[in-house]
């Protein structure tokens, strides 16, 4: 069986599997080396041994998906957070949008009304230019006229 990183229970099944392979391989030399203690015996320490490396793997393993349990806890309460405020700024945002748009349409309408009577005040101004330079060759017409017949009394 090989070890699949997403499921740790196999990852853990494996390696027990792995140690009691050797623990029977160490049994079976340490046995042929020493007589002191039984077969039995050794095995039973052996398995003990064993089974209190998965415990403690096992509690390891706990507290590591605890602590990774509480971050993602944490992590989604930090996301919906931020995803509540902002749609909470997209919204006034968009009132925002909104009431400048307004403004713009108002601006151009201004805009529109300010270039009519501009051009109107301009058409005034060409107008009144033109009278006035109507009525400044009429004036300097007869001033000439009035200073030669005052020059042509003169003499």
């Amino acid at each position: 069986v090989q070890c699949c990183p997403g499921r740790p229970q196999l990852r853990q099944v494996n390696e027990v599997m792995s140690r009691c392979k050797n623990a029977v391989f160490a049994l079976f030399a340490i046995s042929a080396a020493s007589a002191t203690e039984g077969p039995a015996q050794k095995v039973v320490k052996m398995m003990a041994k064993l089974k209190k490396e998965v415990v403690e793997q096992g509690e390891k393993e706990d507290a590591e998906f605890k602590a990774y349990a509480k971050f993602c806890a944490k992590t989604l309460n930090e996301k919906a957070y931020q995803l509540a405020r902002s749609e909470k700024k997209n919204t006034s945002m968009t009132a925002d949008k909104a009431v400048a748009d307004e403004k713009i349409v108002e601006a151009n309408t201004t805009i529109t009304e300010l270039t009519a009577e501009v051009l109107k005040d301009e058409a005034e101004l060409a107008n009144a230019t033109s009278s006035r330079a109507d009525s400044a060759a009429t004036y300097a017409a007869d001033a000439k006229e009035i200073t030669d017949a005052m020059d042509a009394l003169e003499k």
